[in-house]
């Protein structure tokens, strides 16, 4: 019994470093920094975009869904109203 103890404790010493050196390494590598820092300012870029052109948006979704909306009550002869995004 002792054996296979000797062999779990030194198992879990190996991946508790094997981890370690991952972390450290996650943190302290620097390859693929500039593609993270291009995909923040995409993100800024088309949430400024998002938040000049509200207005435009909401009135697309809601056209959108109005027409989903009718097309479907169309299709199934139900009566259903549709929701307006504001």
């Amino acid at each position: 019994m002792l054996k296979y103890e000797v062999m779990a404790v030194n198992g879990a010493r190996r991946l508790k470093e094997g981890i370690r050196e991952a972390v450290c390494g996650f943190f302290t590598d620097e390859s693929g920094d500039t593609n993270l820092i291009s995909i923040v300012v995409v993100l800024v870029i088309v949430m400024a975009l998002a938040v000049i052109f509200r207005k435009n948006i909401a009135s697309l979704v809601n056209s959108m869904w109005q027409t989903i909306f009718t097309d479907a009550n169309s299709a199934t002869k139900s009566t259903g109203a549709a929701q307006t995004f504001s």
